[in-house]
């Protein structure tokens, strides 16, 4: 017997369905004011080359290219570690080698020298072709005939295999537990396709709400809770039509980060995770990028009588309620630093205040926050963040116009983590990190409500939660010959409401991406990347047909055994032609396909039949894409 998937297994889908389409209704009223305190800075001095670099053109490679290093340089002046950021293969191997053999006068700090990390530009260009070497044993060719009188002619001279190089110091010191993609790793993420919000979900903490939507859980906190910034300025739309493209052109964006949890005071007003991007700085020659042309394709599942019914035995709060007309005033302030302690201990303490006025009520958060990463030795570094955040009442998603009444307050969160971080050979960097967050007050309309109905759906739940795990990440370099990474996360989330205690309905064990790039030579390049994911709770159903977790029940709440859904996963793949137009000229054949396996996802169970539960399947959700991408 076919159900109305959306109405039936979980009305959260219909209420977000709706909400999209009244995003443009009305517009929510807020005011900010952020007046940053500074402290005076010591005089830094950024570190210089004592000689030009000596790289040489790569052999068998072909045409110009440009490579990006990011150089560590010791307060002794030589090359601590290198690797390259940007640049097509084999140039950025060869640069990367090079690199161990630069020497610098070292970057000063009232004075004294100090470590310090530096990008470094370097341009190839490609030699002139020359007259080919004569054979083995052949008899030298005459010299050329000069007539009587005349100058003899020059020989040529063999053409400048290295451009002039460059030594900038751009952005600001990172603080200590952010992880990020930059702009040349994000193109060569299979199933991102080229967006750097979108790759978000292949960094560990991060959990779909499920496959191919835009909008992830972070260590345990809901999609609504997490923070878009661009350079510094909150994006409250994140996504055309709620799922895609990208409202910022990702040609623009110079790297995305992910602050999980412990986020400098800069960033306010979220609880969950923050997603901070940062545009590339202008260059003084003309340039460009884009996609010439890209067509896509997608595949899905076909729901039958289908509607949006928003009864008041389905939800108890109405869009209209969730409108509802009001002023919402929210101003505030922070004060953060990063503070270098000793060459090996840098501190990044923070505090921030945040006032919000609605609807005649005023609440007030005072939120301090440190982060600290202590070198242990030049590869192994201990890395921990703490802090305090709160935030209004948020919707399933960030929508303008769309957030709840804050008659119950403001949420909270308080944010844990520690790990490690290790630089191993062939330039992997590993980290291990261990994270606890609990959350008071909150609103998480999808983690309350189950897609079975036992729990009925409310926007305007107020919950306590905490999230528990474990972060594994291995990394090498995507724009290597041979790049890629392995993000694993181990967790647990649990929401208390009501009279009941259960596991997050959108919490998922075990959250595995696994990619890999490979650059095969003459422009051809290949990738790959593995999405695996464990089922969400499930609270109906039979013990022969679910397997317990363990989960302790309150005493006197009649509950279902609890299980999980049928664990996901998909393959993506990227297939790229690159070939070099003039000097910085680039264009590009993509075609890239998110899941091409055709994967489902278990998303319900259907019940009412006599002859037991059915699983109810969403997709598959495949989307292919071939199209050309070019820049100058």
């Amino acid at each position: 017997m076919r159900q109305n998937l959306l109405r039936r297994t979980h009305p959260v889908l219909s209420i977000l369905g709706a909400a999209l389409l009244l995003t443009g209704a009305r517009v929510a009223w807020a005011e900010e004011a952020q007046r940053p305190v500074l402290a005076a800075a010591p005089a830094v001095t950024p570190p210089r080359p004592l000689a030009p670099p000596d790289v040489g053109y790569p052999e068998g490679a072909r045409g110009d290219a440009v490579v990006l290093l990011v150089i560590t340089v010791s307060a002794d002046g030589t090359v601590r570690s290198a690797s390259a950021s940007e640049g097509p293969e084999p140039f950025a191997s060869a640069a990367i080698a090079a690199a161990s053999a630069f020497r610098f006068a070292p970057a000063t700090r009232d004075g004294a020298p100090i470590a310090s990390k530096i990008r470094l530009e370097i341009r190839f260009t490609a030699p002139a072709s020359l007259p080919p070497a004569p054979a083995p044993g052949a008899a030298e060719p005459p010299p050329p005939q000069v007539a009587p009188g005349a100058a003899p002619r020059p020989a040529p001279e063999r053409p400048t295999t290295v451009a002039p190089l460059e030594v900038t110091v751009r952005g600001e010191a990172k603080a200590p537990p952010v992880t990020g993609f930059s702009r040349a790793e994000v193109r060569l993420i299979p199933g991102a396709f080229g967006d750097p919000f979108r790759a978000v979900e292949a960094l560990p903490g991060v959990t779909p709400v499920f496959s191919g939507a835009p909008y992830f859980y972070v260590r345990g906190a809901p999609p609504g809770n997490v923070g878009y910034f661009l350079d510094g300025v909150r994006v409250p739309l994140l996504y055309h039509i709620g799922f895609g493209p990208s409202v910022v052109n990702p040609a623009l964006v110079q790297r995305v980060d992910l602050y999980p949890g412990g986020y400098p005071a800069r960033y306010g007003r979220h609880t969950g995770g923050i997603v901070a991007g940062e545009t590339r700085p202008p260059l003084p020659e003309a340039h460009g990028e884009g996609p010439g042309a890209r067509f896509r394709a997608g595949a899905g599942v076909t729901l039958e009588d289908t509607d949006v019914n928003l009864r008041r035995t389905d939800v108890d709060a109405t869009i209209d309620e969730i409108l509802s007309p009001r002023l919402d005033i929210t101003a505030g302030g922070f004060l953060d630093a990063d503070l270098e302690v000793t060459p090996r201990l840098q501190l990044s303490p923070g505090l921030r205040l945040d006032v919000v006025r609605s609807e005649g009520a005023t609440w007030v958060s005072i939120e301090p926050r440190i982060a600290a990463r202590l070198t242990v030795t030049p590869g192994v570094r201990f890395v921990h963040a703490h802090g305090l955040a709160s935030q209004p009442p948020s919707f399933i998603a960030t929508l303008p116009g769309l957030q709840p009444s804050i008659d119950q307050g403001l949420q909270w969160s308080l944010q844990s983590s520690g790990g490690i971080e290790v630089d191993l050979p062939e330039d992997v960097e590993a980290k291990l990190t261990l994270f606890r967050n609990a959350f008071f007050n909150m609103t998480d309309t999808l983690g309350t409500s189950d897609r079975d109905n036992n729990i009925p759906v409310s926007l305007a739940r107020r919950s306590l939660g905490a999230s528990t795990g474990l972060e594994l990440s291995l990394r090498r370099r995507l724009t290597r010959r041979l790049g890629g990474f392995l993000a694993y996360t181990l967790s647990r989330s649990t929401r208390a409401f009501d009279r009941y205690e259960i596991p997050s309905t959108s919490d998922r064990t075990h959250v595995l991406n696994l990619a890999v790039s490979h650059d095969l030579g003459r422009g051809y390049r290949a990738g790959s990347r593995l999405v695996f994911y464990t089922g969400t709770p499930t609270f109906t159903g039979t013990p022969s047909q679910l397997v317990p977790n363990g989960v302790p029940r309150i005493p006197g709440v009649p509950m279902h055994e609890i299980g999980r859904y049928s664990s996901f996963f998909r393959i993506d793949v990227r297939a790229e032609k690159r070939w070099s137009i003039g000097r910085t000229g680039w264009l590009s054949a993509v075609i890239e396909v998110l899941n091409p396996t055709l994967s489902r996802e278990a998303v319900a169970y259907d019940c009412s039949s006599p002859l037991g539960c059915e699983v109810q399947w969403m997709g598959p959700i495949t989307i292919p894409s071939v199209g050309l991408e070019g820049g100058f």
